[in-house]
């Protein structure tokens, strides 16, 4: 991550908005002098509508007078559900088939 204090390390905070969500559906807490590495173990959940929307995941610097984004990446919710739990995917009707193909699929979308 980009270094933006001067002075001692940055304190960090992740947050995570939808497509659809005006404001982040959840954040971290902050982490003190987590500099351009930081740990962040804590699990995050919310809910959403659709599986097909896009995660914004956005890595902030808190500041004096305000915070700055060092990090910033997109990720498909449904590359997600297919990855992080394949039990789940199959909650939504899914075969293992149509799983594989939808995550080949969000893969492709991610690469353009």
């Amino acid at each position: 991550l980009y270094n933006t204090a001067t002075l001692g390390t940055q304190d960090v905070y992740v947050t995570f908005l939808t497509e659809r969500s005006k404001r982040p559906v959840c954040q971290t807490p902050r982490t003190s002098d987590g500099g351009t590495d930081p740990l962040f173990n804590h699990i995050v959940a919310f809910r959403t509508s659709s599986e097909d929307q896009v995660l914004t995941v956005s890595v902030y610097s808190r500041g004096t007078m305000q915070d700055s984004v060092i990090g910033k990446f997109k990720v498909s919710i449904s590359l997600l559900i297919t990855y992080l739990n394949p039990i789940a995917a199959g909650l939504f009707g899914e075969s293992t088939n149509d799983i594989l193909i939808n995550r080949d699929k969000a893969k492709n979308s991610l690469r353009r």
